[in-house]
């Protein structure tokens, strides 16, 4: 039997609505399906940059750690040497007569020796016995027993991070010291300062080119801050402070966020020239305790989201094309059949 007139319509009706209903049936899932694994590539994706960016911050902190201490060793290692010339240079004006030149005359040249801001030369024998020291009630005393001359008789020679008051100090300071023995006189010569005044020896532009020699991407980059809230090292800004990039509130609540925590993360808006927008940026920041310094890396967001939408717009853009393709394909079929 024929169908002809409304009833051939209907039908027509009938099947393209039904093919219609089973391609959104299937498409549908494939869809879901599609956006759940996007999603999952997106915050997949977020969060491996994420992880990259501290990342970075944390070699950082140990390759500017590492930079810093061997300044400070090569610094003190150099005191010492001119201790130990001065010492040879006494020895040889002396008279024959004397075994070992003047005591006196050798702690006059040596306590004269500028060590940082503070610092200064001393000498202790091989029995423990403080021979030249700063402190006159320390000079003389025998005490193989305290730190850190525990550690130098057994040592000798190298690099020593200790904590040690002086009688006209208020308080055991954080120091560091770098020892040498002179045999002839079975002596270790010690250059030792404060490791807060060590920031004063650090070369600005061998740490620039060490934090430089670390980037992530074009638009992420790395800087030291001190307490006063000075970029120690900026890529654009070295000397200026992060007051005059910001309200004086904004800049006061990014010094409490980098100073209040030993590592972490804060958000903020920077503009990358003047006259330029600002955008907002995620910096992960990490504390250096003995210099009061803190290294932070940062990275705009968009450029952090930039791929994640890319891979959105394209996926978005793959399935209308394929839902369009299917629906017109569809349309094609049942009108055939119809």
């Amino acid at each position: 039997m024929n169908i002809s007139g409304p009833g051939r319509g209907n039908h027509a009706r009938s099947v393209r609505q039904k093919l219609l209903n089973l391609i959104t049936v299937s498409t549908v899932p494939f869809v879901c399906v599609l956006a759940i694994a996007v999603t999952a590539f997106g915050i997949h994706s977020w969060r491996s940059t994420v992880s990259n960016v501290q990342a970075m911050t944390d070699i950082l902190h140990q390759m500017v750690d590492t930079t810093i201490r061997e300044s400070i060793v090569s610094y003190l290692h150099a005191k010492v040497e001119s201790a130990a010339s001065t010492i040879d240079t006494l020895d040889r004006l002396q008279p024959q007569r004397e075994s070992t030149p003047s005591t006196t005359a050798v702690a006059e040249h040596l306590l004269a020796t500028e060590v940082a801001h503070s610092g200064y030369i001393y000498v202790l024998d091989l029995d423990g016995k403080v021979v030249i020291h700063p402190d006159p009630q320390t000079q003389g005393r025998i005490i193989p027993h305290i730190e850190p001359v525990r550690t130098q008789l057994a040592q000798r020679e190298g690099y020593l991070e200790y904590t040690w008051q002086n009688s006209f100090e208020p308080r055991p300071l954080a120091k560091a010291l770098y020892m040498q023995q002179y045999q002839r006189y079975g002596w270790i010569i010690s250059a030792s300062s404060y490791r807060h005044e060590f920031v004063e020896l650090i070369d600005p532009e061998r740490l620039a080119r060490t934090i430089g020699a670390y980037s992530l991407a074009a638009e992420s980059y790395s800087v030291v801050i001190d307490n006063q809230g000075v970029f120690v090292s900026h890529p654009d800004h070295p000397g200026r402070r992060i007051s005059e990039f910001f309200r004086q509130d904004e800049a006061d609540r990014i010094m409490q966020a980098l100073f209040s925590a030993a590592e972490g993360q804060l958000r903020y808006s920077w503009a990358g020239r003047p006259g330029e927008p600002r955008r907002p940026k995620l910096m992960f920041h990490r504390y250096l305790p003995d210099f009061d310094w803190v290294i932070a890396t940062s990275v705009y967001l968009d450029s952090l989201q930039r791929p994640i939408v890319l891979i959105v717009v394209g996926v978005c853009l793959f399935v209308i094309v394929l839902f369009s393709s299917v629906i017109i394909c569809g349309l094609h079929i049942s009108h055939r059949l119809s």
